[in-house]
């Protein structure tokens, strides 16, 4: 667990202008996909939401609040007032995230016109799924309809991606919605986790 003390990285009590808020964001990446972080707020006395949206609010839009939350903890906060900043920020940064995430994804039901996937269409959504990636570090992968898919599929579109990308970044990247069965599931965790 990585402790982020807001005040030690700003040195500054208030945490309000755009340039803080970027140092406390390179602070945070340098070791969001190494380890879980808490962003430790103590002898912070003022704080502005566009502060939190530039440092936290960065990580929802690109992964999305239940993601972030699994990695990111909030400490030491002094007084209530300072809650709805952060609170205000988280939702409207995960707004952005649900409205961003659908120009990202890629319903595969209708980009195969099928519901049973193979190797051959793996190979064929590669590419596509490398040009998302590329504009936006991000893919959605909408598996409704989607009865069956073999393992095959999911290592063929998504090998190029772990071939030039950093495995663990991906793990966060490639988001999956709307699976039909437990099949498909453990197809897509062993192929993310055990490549």
């Amino acid at each position: 667990m990585k402790i982020i003390k807001i005040y030690e990285v700003i040195n500054n009590n208030r945490f309000e202008n755009p340039e803080d808020a970027e140092k406390v964001y390179k602070a945070m990446k340098s070791v969001y996909f190494d380890d879980n972080i808490i962003m430790d707020f103590s002898n912070i006395t003022y704080i502005l939401t566009s502060a939190i949206n530039h440092s936290l609010g960065m990580f929802i839009i690109k992964y999305g609040f239940k993601n972030v939350i699994k990695k990111i903890k909030i400490s030491n906060i002094e007084s209530d007032n300072f809650k709805y900043p952060i609170v205000l920020s988280i939702k409207l940064m995960n707004e952005k995230y649900e409205e961003e995430i659908k120009s990202k994804s890629i319903k595969l039901y209708d980009y195969f016109n099928k519901n049973e996937l193979n190797n051959e269409d793996g190979d064929k959504l590669k590419n596509q799924i490398i040009e998302i990636y590329k504009m936006n570090e991000v893919v959605l992968l909408d598996f409704g309809n989607i009865a069956k898919i073999t393992k095959e599929f999911f290592k063929n579109a998504t090998s190029e991606l772990f071939s030039k990308y950093d495995k663990d970044q991906l793990k966060e990247s490639i988001l999956v919605s709307n699976i039909q069965n437990k099949e498909i599931s453990k197809i897509i965790e062993d192929v993310l986790y055990n490549k």
